[in-house]
């Protein structure tokens, strides 16, 4: 099955449920209001609470299955910009949406510009070939966000004329942990 998703960090997400459960690995960091070493052992208890919380959790995740082909990120930010224009590999004009997109640096920072939109839009070319390719069966992994909705809307034209199964999973917008989180 193609899981299909409509920005990056859906799809980072995506990749690490395909394994979950299998994981152990995790980055965390702590930010403490206290001072010197209370500050320490502070940091050590949420450490050490969280690593409790990651277990549990751990063993009540189902993994998505899959491998890493399986994800398809439909992140032509289809939102903004000339939102009927074709999307084709050479001079296309959603590639120059995302390019003044990705030129956003207040700091004049980024001198690889050119470079990042480049190896972006031929991931997300590649992810489009993906459903081009007429899939047997596809998730669509649903958030509430205009890129998502308008995405949605793409996929359904894309996918109009094959005989594609579609499944479309709509992410809650808001979910509340027991400490009201």
């Amino acid at each position: 099955m193609l899981e299909v998703c409509f920005n990056d960090s859906v799809k980072g997400a995506l990749t690490l449920a395909q394994n979950c459960g299998n994981n152990r690995s995790s980055l965390i960091g702590v930010i403490t209001d206290k001072k010197g070493l209370l500050s320490f052992f502070a940091k050590r208890k949420a450490i050490k609470a969280y690593r409790k919380r990651q277990i549990e959790l751990q063993k009540l995740a189902v993994p998505l299955g899959g491998k890493r082909e399986d994800i398809a990120g439909i992140s032509f930010g289809l939102s903004e910009g000339d939102i009927k224009s074709p999307i084709c590999f050479e001079n296309c004009p959603r590639k120059d949406s995302i390019r003044a997109m990705f030129s956003f640096d207040r700091y004049r920072e980024q001198e690889d510009m050119e470079a990042s939109v480049n190896e972006f839009w031929v991931h997300c070319m590649s992810d489009l070939q993906k459903l081009k390719s007429n899939p047997p069966q596809v998730r669509v992994w649903l958030d509430f966000t205009p890129d998502a909705q308008c995405g949605l809307l793409f996929l359904a034209d894309v996918l109009q004329a094959c005989e594609t199964e579609i499944h479309v999973v709509e992410l809650p917008q808001k979910i509340k942990t027991k400490e009201n989180c």
